[in-house]
């Protein structure tokens, strides 16, 4: 029969109510009904494991919009549980139309930088089955291995690699020591069109005002790259309450110490420098700020 199904939703027991943890429950047992390695799936490549794939995407959206509204902790257990079932099914049934698109979904939409969604906290368990996936490629699990080492860099709650800065005067400090209850680290580049929307969204944002006033956020504008006339040029936009840094010894971008896909990026830390958000989308920075007060 090759008449789609209707994708195959979990409902929470209704002791769970309607809150987080009904949430969470439906995060972590989404993909259950519809990944299952004993079933046989339809061959029809107009649908996507028997459903149609305009519901399949539609159940890929309303997916992540749960794991941003559940806890970190629920999320990468949800991400856990999607991605042993696709690794099984693909093991046990490779002609599936499923395990392609689902990575490519975690691809796109969980790990890519132009993502509202993206976290590589719920990236990293994807990344990791995948590279221990033995039907793969070596270059895929290469891929993927390299992907993980990466996204483990400056885990959220780990302390953030330290790096030495430099500003246009010559005088050097360091990340360690900036003093501050929060700190905005912003890898930014002059002439980059994202970077000045960042700029004026930040330099506008009573939140950010107020707390640097306050003395209780630093905002670290590094550019970690070696053209330094192109910066030196851009300085004036920069908004002068800010620490507007270069990396001279090049070791963010080198080492590298931090996983910088794209630029901009931001990083929210706390007064001991842990990490509170990495290369984080700049709305979800603004509302963790208005959450601090």
């Amino acid at each position: 029969n090759n008449e789609p199904h209707p994708f195959p939703k979990a409902t929470p027991p209704a002791m769970l109510g309607e809150g987080r943890q009904a949430l969470s429950y439906i995060a972590r047992n989404y993909w259950n009904r519809f990944i299952d390695s004993s079933k046989v799936y339809s061959q029809d490549t107009s649908l996507i494991g028997g459903v149609a794939k305009e519901d399949f995407m539609n159940a890929c959206q309303e997916y992540v919009t749960i794991l941003s509204n559940i806890p970190l902790k629920e999320g990468i257990a949800a991400q856990t549980n999607f991605a042993s079932r696709l690794v099984s099914l693909e093991r046990e049934n490779p002609e599936n139309t499923l395990f392609d698109l689902s990575v490519e979904f975690n691809e796109e939409v969980i790990y890519g930088v132009n993502s509202d969604y993206r976290n590589e906290e719920l990236y990293l368990p994807v990344a990791t089955i995948l590279s221990q996936a033995e039907f793969l490629d070596s270059t895929l699990r290469k891929k993927y291995a390299e992907q993980a080492r990466m996204c483990s860099l400056n885990r959220i709650g780990t302390q953030a690699a330290d790096f030495k800065y430099t500003y246009k005067s010559g005088k050097v400090s360091s990340l360690y020591n900036t003093p501050g209850e929060y700190t905005v680290i912003f890898f930014s580049n002059p002439g980059c069109t994202s970077c000045k929307e960042i700029i004026d969204v930040m330099s506008h944002s009573p939140i950010i005002g107020y707390m640097i006033e306050q003395g209780r956020l630093k905002v670290i504008n590094i550019y970690i790259d070696e053209d330094l006339a192109q910066w030196y040029k851009y300085m004036p936009i920069y908004p002068k309450e800010w620490i507007n840094v270069y990396n001279a010894d090049l070791q963010i971008k080198n080492t590298p110490l931090y996983d910088i896909r794209a630029i901009p990026t931001l990083y929210l830390l706390d007064k001991e420098k842990r990490v509170i958000l990495k290369d984080a989308p700049l709305q979800i920075l603004l509302n963790a700020l208005n959450n601090t007060n």
